[in-house]
């Protein structure tokens, strides 16, 4: 049975790769642990107590059980480029804040990192990341996308009273957009879930499978991988 609800992380993955998605929702396969997604977990959370002024209180320390790859050094590096972003300092509006949203017979379910009042009013929905910046926009750019239709279905906020930011702590980068308007972000998230709900799974092979974790388990991106090989 397809599920009805799916996350925002699950929409990107979608998006990303259908095959990616089946074996990451459908019918999970194993997964190899990801040194960054523990090492951005412990980032957004240090984040969230920076914005209320108790980042302090969340040290490298305190996650050694997630593995000795978050050490002191990355740690440091990371609460430094933020610090030099434009928002250290400045209070959000809003943080980790969970959004749903009901499409067809589908709920979506997400959490902002942050949201800021931007200096000519409006809001700019920010998410963290701890990695580099992409070399081209991708099908990250979803989860930007359902932030923006939640501020627009949630809040009533309007497009232009709206900018969607992602901002990169491993290479000091950030990537603006402005809001697209509700009924195209949602259009195409309609489209996205006949697919799922139609069992459209095929592969799209491409750059992201270098780091795919079931590359093993896929023909299509093996035989990417050969045919682009270094």
């Amino acid at each position: 049975a397809r599920p009805r609800a799916l996350n925002v992380t699950s929409i990107v993955t979608y998006a990303q790769c259908p095959k990616k998605f089946y074996w990451s929702v459908i019918r999970p396969l194993p997964r190899q642990s990801s040194r960054a997604a523990r090492i951005g977990t412990v980032v957004h959370s240090w984040i969230e107590q920076e914005g209320k002024g108790q980042g302090t209180l969340i040290e490298p320390e305190d996650f050694e059980e997630r593995g000795p790859e978050l050490d002191q050094a990355t740690m440091t590096r990371l609460k430094e480029a933020f610090r030099k972003t434009r928002f250290s300092g400045v209070p959000p509006v809003m943080a980790e804040r969970p959004i749903s949203l009901v499409v067809g017979n589908h709920i979506v379910q997400g959490r902002m990192d942050a949201v800021f009042e931007r200096a000519g009013g409006g809001w700019e929905i920010v998410d963290w990341k701890s990695g580099r910046g992409p070399e081209e926009e991708g099908a990250e750019r979803w989860q930007l996308d359902l932030y923006a239709l939640a501020a627009q279905e949630i809040w009533g906020k309007k497009p232009d009273e709206l900018t969607v930011t992602f901002v990169y702590l491993g290479d000091e980068t950030e990537r603006a957009y402005p809001a697209r308007a509700a009924g195209e972000i949602r259009a195409e998230l309609d489209g996205a879930l006949t697919a799922i709900a139609a069992a459209r799974f095929e592969a799209t092979p491409g750059p992201q499978c270098r780091f795919c974790d079931f590359k093993r388990d896929c023909a299509e991106g093996r035989s990417w991988l050969a045919a682009n090989a270094p």
